[in-house]
């Protein structure tokens, strides 16, 4: 086994593309009016810049209408969190962009920004109709 130094790997680390499966912030977008490109604040555990700093090429955005509290409209929930989501990109379109297949990751990553993707969690979400599903596919949920 041979010693990595710590320059090796930060190099390794810069050169390789990371993305993180799974970040509840689309809530703070919609319910708290925060900007992705402000700093993490208020127990906040991503932002752009702490995504730039640890080397975070790109964010899955947790698409997550709470059963108990949005019971009854979990659809219209999940639209204001896609919304909250897709306005952030709109805003920061210099610094972040919206991808759906690995050419656009690619494509992102090649610009310099940050790609943003989004899943959704829970499959109350589509209230048993695939054409809610169908819907959320057209506006960049996968």
């Amino acid at each position: 086994m041979t010693d990595i130094t710590l320059a090796t790997a930060k190099k390794l680390h810069l050169e390789t593309f990371f993305i993180d499966t799974h970040a509840d912030t689309p809530q703070r977008f919609v319910d708290e009016g925060w900007e992705f490109t402000d700093p993490a604040l208020n127990g906040g555990h991503i932002s752009l810049p702490t995504a730039r700093a640890g080397g975070l090429d790109a964010e899955f955005f947790a698409i997550w209408a709470e059963p108990t509290q949005w019971k009854g409209q979990y659809a219209h929930r999940t639209l204001q969190l896609i919304d909250g989501v897709l306005e952030q990109i709109r805003k920061h379109a210099n610094e972040m962009s919206l991808c759906t297949n690995v050419q656009e990751i690619l494509e992102s990553k090649a610009v310099g920004k940050f790609c943003a993707l989004m899943g959704i969690e829970g499959g109350h979400s589509i209230e048993a109709d695939l054409g809610l599903l169908r819907i959320f596919y057209t506006l960049g949920v996968r």
